[in-house]
């Protein structure tokens, strides 16, 4: 019941591999969906700082 609570049970088990490469795919696909994330707020920030009329609509859309 010890190594239940504590996770021990994964270090021990034939599933260990598994388990390390889900959780290695995951990792890959959170850094993809924040890299995309970035790219399309930056892509926002240059439309913003470009366009004057944007700014003040996104300001008062804000406020």
């Amino acid at each position: 019941m010890g190594d239940l609570l504590s996770g021990m049970w994964i270090s021990n088990s034939k599933l260990r591999p598994m388990f390390e490469e889900r959780m290695r795919s995951g990792q890959q696909h959170f850094g993809s969906l924040i890299r995309q994330l970035d790219s399309i707020f930056c892509t926002g920030m240059v439309f913003l700082r470009r366009n004057s009329n944007a700014k003040k609509i996104s300001l008062v859309y804000l406020v």
